[in-house]
């Protein structure tokens, strides 16, 4: 009877079921990291909008133009600085500077509303995609 168990006929035996053809592993969404040293700074999936849009352009007093994108998120940014209300891009929104954790170079600004709602206003020019690891330079 035992043996029965083993017979490649015997009715208890089955076959292993093959996944699904179309299944398909999500591919890994890639980082969005500093332009100078690679560090990863953000993901596209953090992107957000304030004031319905995502990008916005601003002149600084100095007359320098900044085109930055928002975003949740900047795991890869230090943020240094008192907050300031002073020439707020953001009504509402206290800003403190963005720097890269790495190479400190300046990623953009932090915004804080005073109910604590925050997000980072990061310049275009100082990103680039990345490879999705946690950092390009080593």
């Amino acid at each position: 009877m035992w043996i029965s168990l083993l017979d490649a006929e015997a009715p208890t035996k089955r076959a292993a079921t093959p996944a699904p053809v179309d299944e398909k592993t999500p591919a890994r969404e890639a980082a969005i990291v500093c332009a100078s040293c690679g560090n990863h700074i953000t993901r596209g999936s953090e992107r957000t909008t304030v004031l319905d849009s995502h990008e916005h352009r601003f002149m600084n007093p100095a007359g320098l133009l900044f085109h930055i994108g928002c975003f949740s998120h900047a795991i890869g940014c230090v943020v240094i600085g008192p907050p300031s209300l002073e020439y707020a891009w953001f009504p509402g929104f206290a800003w403190r500077i963005a720097r890269c954790g790495q190479c400190h170079d300046h990623m953009g600004w932090h915004f804080r509303s005073a109910s604590g709602v925050g997000f980072f206003g990061l310049r275009f020019d100082r990103l680039r995609e990345g490879d999705g690891g946690r950092s390009d330079a080593t």
